[in-house]
């Protein structure tokens, strides 16, 4: 279960990081790790234009990829724009330098899977969680 709470948290915080309306939504919601669901507080149902605004999050999967997210970064930079990158963690071993810029460029940075193989890693639950663990412990290091 604590795992699984871990994982919401990475998920949830990376689609929250960059909005002010997400951030007070982070502070006024609650987890129930019993019945898995996230209660808010009403704010986000008023009518009021500026509790609403049009938003928009921008993810990249599968990454770091040599040939595009250098590219994709700088696009980023020259807009002043935030995204999200959900890292495979092959490729973060293959790409070590690519994975460092993301994160030095003040993106989000959060867990894909380790080998992206769908076959195996959804084989059962501990299956899944070592890969996911064997990705977060590529990107922690």
């Amino acid at each position: 279960m604590k795992k699984s709470i871990y994982v919401f948290t990475v998920i949830f915080l990376c689609l929250t990081v960059h909005s002010n309306v997400s951030e007070n939504f982070l502070y006024n919601s609650s987890y129930n790790s019993t019945d898995n669901k996230v209660s808010s507080s009403s704010y986000l149902n008023s009518n009021d234009p500026s509790l609403n605004p049009k938003e928009v999050f921008l993810t990249f999967d599968d990454g770091p990829c040599i040939n595009n997210t250098r590219k994709i970064l700088s696009i980023l930079k020259d807009n002043n724009v935030k995204a999200s990158f959900f890292i495979v963690g092959i490729k973060a071993n293959e790409n070590p330098q690519i994975l460092k810029e993301i994160s030095d460029s003040g993106m989000c940075v959060g867990v894909h899977t380790y080998s992206h193989d769908y076959k195996k890693i959804y084989r059962n639950l501990n299956t899944y969680l070592d890969d996911y663990d064997a990705c977060y412990n590529v990107i922690k290091n």
